[in-house]
């Protein structure tokens, strides 16, 4: 005669079904997120050998598959579609696919870095469609004032772009920027109209220039270094070279005395006498301070050559037979 079977008493069941319930879980901790980490690492590196191989919508599907992998973050996900939307836009010139990664891209990740390079790519998207009035309703959106705030202006309203507003001072301060010869030409109203006009239309050009994306490409932004490394080096000079102090009136006797050959009376093309100091006075002032800022340039030169090391090979220039 058989017994039965003894059944197994309860603690020992739940024993085993909590052993196997966390046994799942470390199998799932081990098996997803670094096999998941390891996955997506391998197609963005598979994307890169692609994107080197210039087989950009090959890439993009590349990332398209890591963009499906479960798991990933809103920051990933928008980091990958920014990344699909750039190769749509500066590779394919696929304007309505980037536009739409674009807009993702703000609606996962709208107040950091990557959606706010999204909303100026937008705008390039937009103008690259042919449909410049939206690029223009955008871009005014980006740049739109926060409540309670408004645009602070000297002078009365000149003009308007849009919401832009340009008032009589903002022009005053354009014309202020130029040298003296040239400024004393828009003196007149008729002439500070015309530059007002051409100032409205260099705005809109220079929009519609920023539209199309522009303001980043590499050649505007190196003649723009270079513009500024002018602008620093007039500065520097303003500062450190332009004589601050007018001569004194012996020096200036002194100097005239020296070269009064210079200052003479013409008629007819012809010279009929010397001016006196005190006509010449004027003249005698710039001269010599032209000779003391030329002086003071050539010592600053030399300065700075000796300062930093400098060495100029001009043989490989102008080799001695041609020099």
């Amino acid at each position: 005669m058989s017994l039965p079977a003894a059944k197994p008493s309860k603690p020992i069941i739940m024993l085993l079904s909590l052993s196997v319930f966390l046994g799942i879980v470390l199998l799932l901790i081990f098996s997803l997120s670094p096999q998941q980490d390891n996955t997506i690492r391998e197609v963005e590196e598979y994307a890169d050998i692609l994107m080197n191989r210039e087989l950009f919508p090959q890439a993009v599907d590349a990332y398209r598959e890591a963009l499906q992998r479960p798991g990933l973050s809103r920051v990933e996900r928008a980091r990958l579609n920014h990344i699909m939307a750039t190769i749509y836009l500066d590779h394919l010139k696929d304007y309505a696919n980037a536009l739409a990664r674009y807009e993702k891209v703000k609606q996962l990740a709208p107040k950091s870095t990557l959606g706010n390079d999204a909303e100026k790519k937008i705008i390039q998207c937009l103008e690259g469609l042919g449909r410049p009035l939206d690029a223009q309703v955008e871009m005014e959106e980006s740049v739109a004032l926060k409540p309670g705030e408004s645009h602070k202006g000297r002078g009365p309203l000149v003009a308007k772009i849009g919401n832009r507003e340009i008032t009589l001072g903002e022009i005053e301060d354009r014309i202020s920027q130029f040298p003296p010869a040239l400024r004393n030409q828009f003196s007149k109203p008729e002439a500070k109209l015309k530059f007002l006009q051409e100032y409205v239309v260099t705005q809109l050009l220079a929009a519609a220039a920023k539209r199309k994306g522009y303001d980043t490409d590499p050649e505007v932004n190196r003649a723009a270094e270079e513009t500024k490394k002018g602008l620093m080096v007039q500065k520097l000079l303003e500062d450190q070279i332009a004589s601050k102090v007018a001569p004194t009136e012996q020096e200036l006797r002194s100097y005239y005395s020296v070269h009064k050959q210079r200052y003479v009376v013409t008629k007819d093309g012809k010279t009929i006498g010397t001016k006196s100091f005190d006509m010449a006075k004027p003249e005698v002032q710039q001269d010599l301070l032209r000779e003391k800022d030329q002086s003071q340039y050539q010592q600053l030169i030399q300065e700075q050559l000796k300062a930093q090391d400098v060495k100029i090979f001009s043989e490989q220039v102008a080799p001695a037979s041609t020099q």
